[in-house]
């Protein structure tokens, strides 16, 4: 392969790179006076996205610049004089925000639950402790941000309305320390290693990839009653 790099991106992206640049390049030539020129995505810009069997994917930029707003005006808020009709006014306004970062995460998660549904056959989850992963204060906003619980429950529910198969994985399960290609189970992985060598046939690891991949064939395995067949560490 000329370019192994490519390799590290998903077809589907790359096919619907080629598309959305076929249709930008036709735009502009049908209508030059009213459509601008393709212009390709900057590496500085700071709201990233790629589309995948044509959807977009994006980062949390919109509700990360809400969060920012909302810490400005928490701030006002306290500066304000108690029992003020300012200080009620600012309590509305910081009400709103929150009102606002609220809905936009439950758009977030209806769109991509509602596509994840769709797009499959059957959806694998891990039964996560989401409550114990929130007392770990390096964890805890990343995990609220995220909405576990609220995901795994639209995914459960519309699993049901769309005919879909759901099962979980047990929260116990070496996801992450289970070499997804060959099953040996590596016990001395730690949290903080994000890759991995598989220690049996040199497997390169992404932590998150291969956790992924694990849940995928367990919850396979689940459902066709063979859950558990993996080697375990010596």
């Amino acid at each position: 392969m000329e370019a192994p790099w490519l390799s590290e991106v998903d077809s589907q992206a790359l096919q619907q790179f080629l598309r959305d640049l076929d249709k930008a390049y036709k735009n502009f030539f049908q209508n030059p006076g009213k459509v601008g020129f393709p212009k390709f995505k900057s590496k500085h810009s700071n709201r990233k996205s790629y589309r995948t069997h044509n959807i977009a994917v994006v980062d949390n930029m919109h509700i990360a610049k809400n969060e920012k707003k909302l810490v400005r005006e928490q701030r006002r808020l306290s500066r304000k004089q108690k029992e003020s009709a300012n200080r009620e006014k600012q309590r509305v306004r910081v009400a709103r925000v929150h009102e606002k970062i609220a809905n936009q995460r439950k758009d977030t998660l209806h769109k991509f639950s509602k596509y994840a549904v769709c797009e499959s056959q059957a959806i694998a989850v891990e039964d996560l402790h989401v409550k114990g992963m929130q007392k770990n204060h390096h964890l805890a906003k990343a995990v609220g941000d995220a909405s576990m619980s609220e995901m795994i429950r639209q995914l459960a529910y519309k699993c049901i309305w769309y005919g879909r198969e759901f099962v979980r994985v047990g929260r116990f399960y070496p996801s992450s320390k289970t070499c997804s290609d060959c099953g040996y189970v590596h016990n001395e992985l730690t949290l903080t290693e994000r890759e991995w060598k598989c220690p049996k046939y040199g497997k390169q690891h992404d932590r998150d990839l291969n956790a992924a991949l694990n849940i995928a064939l367990e919850g396979k395995r689940l459902l066709k009653g063979t859950a558990g067949l993996v080697e375990t560490a010596a």
